[in-house]
């Protein structure tokens, strides 16, 4: 699995900016990074990986709706395709997106970070 797959997957689904793995300067202020980890390989089938999303907003409301979003897609979503890869089962690796604070330019930031069980 690559980032771009899982960032063009959730440009799909949940209408926002994304980039990924990082903000550039010229990203704007309302934006998300996309992020993609692996933990390994569970058996020999399954692969474990970790997507992040890290939203941004001036305004927290906006911040944490999309936050929210993101995770009620991912959390306890079953059997789907991201790009040429299945996805067995994803969760929230927390109850909740976390809010992480203001940035130096006072946007608000939220973290999602999702686990995935995917085939191999």
């Amino acid at each position: 699995m690559k980032v771009q797959e899982v960032k063009e997957y959730v440009e799909l689904h949940i209408p926002y900016k994304y980039v990924m793995n990082m903000f550039h300067s010229q990203t704007p202020d309302n934006a998300c990074t996309v992020q993609l980890a692996s933990s390994g390989i569970k058996d020999t089938n399954i692969g474990a990986y970790q997507f992040q999303f890290l939203v941004r907003n001036n305004d927290p409301e906006q911040a944490e709706a999309v936050a929210f979003m993101i995770f009620d897609h991912f959390n306890n979503r079953t059997d789907y395709m991201v790009g040429t890869n299945r996805v067995i089962v994803s969760r929230g690796q927390q109850a909740v997106p976390l809010y992480t604070g203001i940035d130096e330019n006072n946007r608000h930031i939220y973290s999602v970070n999702i686990v995935a069980s995917v085939d191999v």
